[in-house]
């Protein structure tokens, strides 16, 4: 195969562009290294993607992808010319960045309910759709669907339904008063949110609504018990 490029990817949800800066020069090296020694020149150089969005209001304001790639471009073409390098391609990943925020996860309330410490919303899902905060810790923010502007009471967990002490998607939430039935809505769920989602404890993954110049479309339906055992087989022999 031809190698046409060089990539390198230093992590993920990163709002400050800098770190980038040391990595492109080490590859810009590289390149230098490969044409003295070779003649070759990569047609393409992307530092990868990892650019942050903010989940929680804590994370605000968003980052702002425009001084990103500005940096990169920058520091691509200053690090080319000291170097006598020819300008190659740049290819950035900012997918996160992008689509994160034009998904938003609905949740139904099951139940509530009040131990000694604690208030709890419990939900129709949580771990199986959205692993992310059972994994590593990431933080969600949400709002209610109904009237969302009104005042917060005091601070809630939101659990699911799948029987692990870890199946907690948002802790310490200030939200208003709200009774089983109303439906939660968490924002900046576009990104590594139902691409991560499994059928965990027999758990079916819900359906996805496109919402475009204020029309609702289907793009996906709600799995069925009958998709759950659509892979089964019968044991040999018919038994």
């Amino acid at each position: 195969l031809p190698i046409t490029g060089l990539h390198f990817h230093q992590g993920s949800q990163f709002r400050d562009p800098s770190p980038i800066g040391p990595a492109l020069d080490l590859t810009l090296d590289l390149c230098q290294m490969l044409a003295a020694r070779h003649g070759w020149h990569p047609a393409v150089i992307c530092p990868g993607g990892g650019w942050g969005v903010a989940y929680h209001e804590d994370d605000l304001p968003q980052p702002n992808i425009e001084s990103y790639i500005a940096f990169v471009a920058r520091r691509l073409a200053a690090g080319c010319a000291a170097r006598g390098l020819p300008l190659p391609h740049l290819q950035v990943e900012p997918g996160r960045s992008l689509v994160a925020r034009a998904g938003v996860a609905v949740y139904r309330i099951g139940a509530v309910k009040q131990t000694a410490q604690r208030r709890w919303l419990l939900i129709d899902g949580g771990l199986a759709d959205n692993p992310r905060p059972a994994l590593y810790g990431a933080r969600y923010s949400a709002l209610p669907v109904t009237n969302p502007d009104r005042a917060a009471a005091t601070p809630v967990w939101l659990a699911g339904p799948y029987c692990e002490s870890g199946d907690v998607l948002i802790e310490a939430l200030p939200l208003p008063e709200m009774a089983a039935g109303e439906l939660l809505a968490v924002p900046a769920s576009g990104a590594y949110h139902l691409s991560m989602g499994s059928n965990y404890n027999g758990a079916r993954k819900p359906a996805v609504v496109w919402l475009r110049q204020g029309q609702a479309h289907l793009i996906q339906r709600r799995e069925t018990l009958a998709d759950l055992l659509a892979r089964d087989l019968p044991l040999p022999g018919g038994e």
